[in-house]
């Protein structure tokens, strides 16, 4: 039962097979989805990385196309009105009209701050729309706006400054003016900056934003105060996280941003306009696509791992389900239970092979189980003459021959238990005899002992009535001469003779007792390998058992039994030997008394002393004879009981005998 239980605990610790190869499938299943994932993944990042690299450059781009478009939009302003000024030829050279037109311009546009034209050649260097008049030291060609546009037909646009009329930023376009071929001067316009910081103010959307720097670099624009352009700050890019994308456009670098945030910045520029535009997205935004990419992968990872492991359970548990029927009905094979049959679905050649070959085992089970059971049925109501029907093969061949050997040692160990009964009930009977013999010969040994006693006792008697009547002694003794001689001759002699036939039945007794030891000897050689047998058949040799212990039973009571009467016989024995020596001391005093009767005839004097002595000698001799008696009485007893266990072997062996015939042997 303990195992039993262990084994259920270790099956419960255990896969099914199905379970294990589905195990197995989706592992590997999950592998190559997993390898087919990151594939994709670095696909997708790579892509989608591009796609979001691409996206930040193309807002940057936009930022920087309208910023390009606000600043051709004042190039051609400006070039607007320096054709005007060219075309009306030396309307410059007159101061008042000069401002005027000047202050025409300005009024136009709101985003203008002021606008002048500037000839060295004129007695006032600079013209001005609001009539600003120049110190006589000011250096007109110091000046980036004019020096930068008086020798090429390039418009200049200068660095942002802080107009300290207006406390706005500014920035001067200013293009050459030519009259008649000639240079004369620089027409310039200030443009407020609102428009142009509005544009990137727009992008200042949670993480995300764009600014701007000048030619050299100094941050124009930025929505945080540490380098928004403005009093005390003049931040360079270069100086900043940002400059690691500065020097090439297009370029796209992950920073730590001011707000500790990951973001990731590109800038672009070109020789159009003298000012970079950088981009700045949260990097999470940036890349938004690989997050969304991955995640969708992931699920769809998910996903296809789930419908694979439900698809190969239900596939996988189809090609399986067979086999786990077997497997479920196998156990109770194990249990004895060989009355099952094996008729799953055959699935496959496999299933079916199995099933057959399942079901051919069963049955060829089933008939050799049958088949032995039939012989030892047939064994067990004493039938040993069966023999099997059934063809045994392969190792089950050798089943056939260990039947065939016990049925074979059992019909042998009957018959010579058979055998040896037989010799038994016939020395039972003998023995029997015997102890009859020897039981009437002790009846007739004890019939003359007691004879024997009694005429002692008259003899005792008359001696002490010779011993009181001393005068009437002669005549007595004459009479005792004769009954002393009787007995001398005659009853001591039958007694001799009896107490001899008492010793030679005791030999014989003996050596029946021999016999019946050495049958005992067999016997209890037949009844261990009657024994051996019986455990050998199992529980159809328990009837042999029975009869086995019986047999070992009658044995030993027969063998306590001749013990006894052996034991007995000695004893009876010694005591004829002790009653001859008894008898032998008897005759001796018996005819020693008859030659004192003899003497009294003739000294009647000494009569007294020696019927004195008579007298003790008689009473050691009725002694001696209750002895006798005794001993005789004992041999009687023990040949009774010698003639008692004589009939119980007889009876015994008549039982065994009865036992044995109800064997059928071959």
């Amino acid at each position: 039962m303990e195992k039993a239980d262990r084994r259920t605990k270790e099956k419960k610790g255990l896969l099914r097979y199905s379970d294990l190869l589905g195990k197995i499938i989706n592992r590997n299943i999950s592998v190559v989805l997993a390898i087919v994932l990151l594939i994709a993944l670095s696909g997708m990042a790579y892509f989608s990385m591009e796609l979001s690299n691409e996206k930040v450059k193309s807002e940057a781009s936009e930022y920087y196309a309208e910023i390009e478009g606000w600043v051709n939009t004042q190039k051609n302003i400006l070039s607007m009105f320096v054709n005007s000024i060219e075309a009306q030829g030396n309307l410059y050279q007159d101061h008042e009209a000069a401002v005027a037109y000047l202050d025409s311009i300005t009024q136009k546009y709101s985003h203008i701050s002021c606008t002048y034209i500037s000839d060295p050649n004129l007695p006032q260097l600079v013209i001005m729309n609001n009539g600003w008049v120049p110190d006589p030291d000011f250096d007109v060609a110091g000046r980036s706006w004019y020096s930068e546009a008086i020798d090429n037909d390039d418009i200049a646009i200068t660095a942002p400054y802080l107009d300290e009329q207006t406390g706005s930023y500014c920035i001067t376009f200013s293009k050459r003016v030519v009259i008649d071929g000639k240079p004369i001067g620089v027409f310039g316009i200030d443009f407020y900056m609102d428009q142009l910081t509005n544009i990137l103010s727009s992008s200042y959307t949670g993480g995300n934003y764009a600014f701007m720097t000048d030619a050299s670099g100094i941050i124009v624009t930025h929505p945080s105060e540490q380098y928004q352009l403005g009093g005390n700050v003049s931040v360079n890019v270069s100086d900043t996280k940002y400059g690691k994308c500065a020097g090439g456009s297009g370029r796209i670098v992950t920073i730590a941003d001011y707000d500790k945030r990951i973001k990731t910045v590109t800038c672009v520029q070109s020789d159009e306009i003298p000012f970079t535009v950088y981009m700045v997205k949260d990097w999470m935004s940036a890349y938004s696509i690989f997050f969304i990419s991955v995640i969708f992968y992931i699920v769809m990872f998910a996903a296809c791992l789930f419908v694979v492991n439900m698809r190969n359970k239900k596939v996988i548990g189809k090609w399986f389900k067979p086999l786990e029927k077997i497997a479920e009905k196998i156990p109770a094979i194990a249990e004895g239970h060989l009355d099952i049959a094996f008729d799953e679905e055959e699935i496959c050649q496999e299933i079916k092979i199995l099933q057959d070959s399942l079901n051919t085992t069963m049955g060829t089970l089933n008939v050799y189980i049958g088949d032995i059971v039939q012989i030892l049925e047939d064994v067990a109501e004493g039938n040993l003459a069966i023999s099997s029907e059934v063809e045994y093969q392969g190792d089950f061949a050798k089943l056939e021959g260990a039947i065939e050997k016990i049925t074979g040692n059992l019909n042998g160990l009957i018959r010579d238990i058979d055998d040896s009964a037989k010799q038994f009930m016939e020395i039972s009977r003998q023995v029997s005899d015997a102890s009859g013999q020897v039981s009437d010969g002790a009846r007739t040994q004890a019939e003359n002992i007691d004879s024997l006693a009694e005429n002692i006792s008259i003899l005792k008697n008359n001696m002490q009535t010779a011993n009181e009547n001393a005068h009437e002694i002669i005549n007595v003794v004459e009479n005792n001469n004769h009954n002393l001689k009787d007995i001398s001759e005659k009853q001591i002699a039958e007694l001799a003779e009896k107490m001899r036939e008492i010793e030679n039945s005791s030999v014989k007794i003996g050596e029946c007792l021999e016999m019946i030891n050495q049958i005992n000897s067999q016997t209890n050689l037949l009844a261990l390998n009657a024994s051996i047998e019986a455990a050998r058949a199992g529980e159809a040799g328990k009837g042999f058992a029975v009869v086995a212990e019986e047999i070992r039973g009658l044995s030993e009571d027969t063998s306590r039994a001749s013990q006894n009467i052996g034991d007995m016989i000695g004893r009876n024995n010694e005591s004829i030997r002790a009653g001859m020596e008894i008898m032998k001391n008897t005759i001796e005093v018996l005819k020693h008394n008859l030659e004192s009767f003899v003497s009294a005839r003739n000294e009647i004097g000494g009569m007294a002393d020696m019927i004195g002595q008579q007298q003790e000698y008689i009473t050691r001799i009725a002694t001696s004879v209750e002895e006798i008696e005794e001993i005789v009485k004992s041999n009687t007893a023990v040949s009774k009981e010698n003639a008692d266990a004589a009939e119980k072997m007889s009876s015994q062996t008549e039982v065994l005998n009865s036992q044995i015939s109800s064997f059928t042997l071959k």
